[in-house]
């Protein structure tokens, strides 16, 4: 039997969130096809551009993905490469990036829903962007340039505590160690040419006092979660360490709440985590990741976000 999907879910392997949702599609019982990217070449697959049919199956399955048919399509992955279990040698290097291509062009299915569009993805995955659709909507922003000039920083933030981070992420790799780059609070005195000359950084005011917020847009519903230890804010990158962490469901006032899903359809998205701080009564914007994870929140802080996700991808 050949599925022809309302459906398409593309996501990676070990992708948790991508397991959430499959489970709520198929209790719902509507027609899906779940495509990981490691998995690709263990299909037989031809993609006709002209009347953009995808054909393919392998031992387990048959599939026709047509217009006619699908509905929705879940982009789980970043448009950059990011995954850093490069295949070692030419031709592992040639598989992976074309088989990432392929994934890419079925943009070509433009009729129906994309969470998130690879095109809309690759724009909004650039921080500088993402700060200036942000503040342009009105979003409280800390201080922040993105510069390799050490003299010039140091003037603006000589009286000013401040972090640095990296102006994509940092996942680098050496061998068999990998490398992960966290927000770090530093001094003037810690702050010298080797860690900002080389390559471009952003650098922020620190805001201390203050609450993380992960805050989880699915179309038009907003989900908020704070992030705490002992009950209390976390001073620097909670990211650091994770052990004892708190994550409970936050009531945002409905103005930010309304900018935050104002800020995701502005960067022409139907997905996004957004990263807020508050601190002294008021809200900060970070960042946004348009395909940031959240199986976690499902499960430390039982947010339904696996079920809304099925809902808007039902249509």
């Amino acid at each position: 039997m050949t599925i022809s999907p309302n459906i398409l879910i593309l996501g990676g392997k070990y992708d948790f969130s991508c397991d959430y949702i499959v489970a709520c599609l198929h209790a719902s019982g509507v027609s899906y096809l779940r495509l990981n990217t490691e998995d690709l070449q263990g299909y037989s697959i031809s993609f006709d551009p002209f009347e953009c049919v995808i054909d393919g199956n392998n031992e387990e399955v048959r599939f026709s993905i047509t217009p006619q048919h699908l509905q929705s399509v879940l982009f789980r992955r970043p448009v950059f490469l990011r995954e850093y279990g490069v295949p070692q040698g030419i031709s592992g290097q040639h598989t992976r990036l074309q088989w990432a291509a392929f994934v890419r062009n079925m943009m070509a299915f433009d009729k129906c829903l994309w969470v998130n569009n690879p095109r809309e993805t690759y724009v909004a995955e650039h921080k500088g962007y993402q700060l200036h659709v942000a503040s342009s909507l009105g979003f409280s922003i800390p201080k922040t340039i993105i510069t390799n000039d050490k003299r010039g920083a140091i003037d603006i933030f000589q009286d000013i505590p401040f972090v640095v981070k990296g102006l994509d992420t940092v996942l680098l790799r050496d061998h068999e160690t990998e490398y992960f780059g966290f927000t770090h609070a530093l001094s003037p005195t810690e702050f010298n040419d080797s860690i900002v000359k080389s390559a471009p950084i952003i650098i922020q005011e620190r805001i201390s006092n203050k609450i993380d917020l992960r805050i989880t847009i699915i179309g038009s519903t907003v989900l908020s979660t704070s992030i705490k230890r002992n009950d209390r804010g976390i001073d620097g990158d909670w990211r650091v360490d994770k052990q004892g962490l708190q994550f409970n469901r936050f009531e945002l006032p409905d103005a930010v709440s309304k900018m935050c899903v104002q800020l995701v359809s502005e960067l022409g998205l139907q997905y996004a985590a957004i990263d807020l701080m508050h601190s002294d009564g008021e809200y900060y914007f970070l960042e946004v990741n348009p395909t940031g994870e959240w199986a976690w929140l499902v499960d430390e802080a039982s947010l339904p976000i696996d079920e809304a996700f099925a809902e808007l991808l039902r249509c």
